[in-house]
């Protein structure tokens, strides 16, 4: 199927955000380093379409400037300028770009963002109908202001703000034959929402269509702030899987020998010894904590030592000695031949680490090394090492304890599943 030509709405004045975004046009209002409308561009790319026309007006050189004709993108880009200082409002800015307009078109706000498949949306609504509102659900439709539907799809009416209540809402994305331009009234500044829509509702030539979706506006300092922060939430999951997705790659030979080796250890009577600085420690403390009571299977206990849990040791030996010497003593207090070092640095040159993981050695243990960064000094120390392919020390040790998890699992698994 061909998507229809994509218009965007981006020429108002974004009045409400000032203070917040003085410098620019509301589309162009940055998530992340990245403008609004950049986001919005690249989610229709994801769905397929192709071409856009951007209606601008306030400091539409800015948005021409960035985008030019959509390269960059992926898009073939077109513009419909506003004349300077004129307010034509959102209807009115759509009769300016007539001429470019395709005979049916969809039309977007281009502060707002809507996760939804616009493409079946698309195909939905047929030519001749007039106007095809999207509309979605939301427990709080009198904040926006709720649409009443009619059994047949038609819109009835469009209800103004008031207590909250469910209901079905406008979600900023139409699907629009051109010809309905032609019924526009004679008045400037002339909004699609107060001038035209009422009208086209009564003469049967608006309908809308239920989207299964969520929508966000920007419009606003708080729906602004709302947007970059489940942006950025969004990208942290998105960026912690795609790490996760590519230890499979780099790592997954070294975790199935460190899985063999950990159930070998264990078979032979021996123990597992964990250590590491800050949240390393905290990820050593909670692995021993799955190997010493259980994971998901009931068995019996298993012996493991987090070396980062005894203040007192930690402290005396730190005072006595030096830091890089904390696990060191207790390695050789506690390790056997035969037993197993865990030793976790997400930048691999924690010298205490390092110098634990060297004693260990000497004292017949197998080394496993969680590191990432490259491995730094301890991967080439380590028997085993596994490390992860970041630079991120949040996604490192995100991706660390998800490979605790599948260690202890395979334990569990190896020794006592029948």
């Amino acid at each position: 199927m061909t998507l229809p030509q994509l218009v965007i709405l981006a020429g108002g004045l974004g009045t409400r955000l000032r203070g917040v975004v003085d410098d620019r046009p509301k589309p162009m209002a940055l998530v992340h380093g990245r403008p609004f409308l950049e986001r919005l561009l690249a989610a229709f790319r994801a769905q397929g379409f192709t071409r856009a026309l951007i209606c601008a007006g306030y400091r539409a050189e800015m948005i021409q400037a960035h985008f030019g004709e959509g390269g960059a993108i992926g898009m073939t880009l077109s513009y419909s300028l506003e004349p300077e200082g004129a307010l034509l409002g959102t209807a009115g800015a759509l009769r300016h770009a007539a001429p470019l307009l395709e005979p049916t078109f969809m039309l977007v706000n281009g502060d707002t963002y809507l996760e939804a498949d616009l493409a079946a949306f698309s195909e939905r609504c047929a030519p001749g109908e007039g106007c095809t509102v999207g509309l979605i659900r939301v427990p709080d439709a009198g904040r926006y202001g709720a649409v009443e539907l009619a059994a047949d799809g038609a819109i009835t009416r469009f209800a103004e703000k008031s207590s909250a209540a469910e209901g079905l809402i406008n979600a900023g994305v139409y699907v629009v034959d051109r010809a309905v331009l032609d019924d526009f009234p004679n008045l400037s500044p002339l909004s699609l929402e107060r001038d035209v829509f009422p009208g086209l509702a009564s003469r049967g030539m608006l309908r809308g269509v239920i989207l299964d979706g969520t929508m966000i506006d920007i419009g606003t300092p708080d729906s602004y702030a709302a947007f970059q922060f489940s942006d950025m939430i969004a990208d942290q999951l998105k960026e912690s899987a795609q790490v996760k997705l590519k230890t499979i790659e780099a790592c997954g030979p070294a975790i199935a020998r460190a899985a063999q080796a950990l159930v070998a250890c264990y078979r032979a009577g021996g123990q597992t010894l964990w250590c590491g600085n800050g949240g390393s420690a905290a990820d050593a403390q909670h692995l021993v904590g799955e190997l010493v009571s259980k994971l998901t299977m009931e068995r019996k206990a298993l012996p493991a030592i987090a070396l980062g849990t005894n203040s007192s040791i930690i402290s005396a030996i730190a005072n006595d000695y030096a830091y890089d010497q904390v696990f060191v003593r207790q390695v050789e207090a506690f390790t056997r031949p035969g037993d197993v070092l865990i030793a976790i640095s997400t930048s691999g040159n924690s010298a205490s680490v390092r110098e634990a993981v060297l004693r260990a050695r000497t004292l017949g243990a197998t080394v496993i090394g969680l590191t990432g960064r490259g491995g730094g000094a301890l991967a080439p120390v380590c028997d085993i090492a596994i490390v992860v392919p970041s630079d991120s020390t949040q996604r490192i040790q995100e991706t660390h304890i998800a490979i605790g998890h599948i260690l202890c699992d395979a334990v569990e698994k190896g020794l006592f599943s029948s």
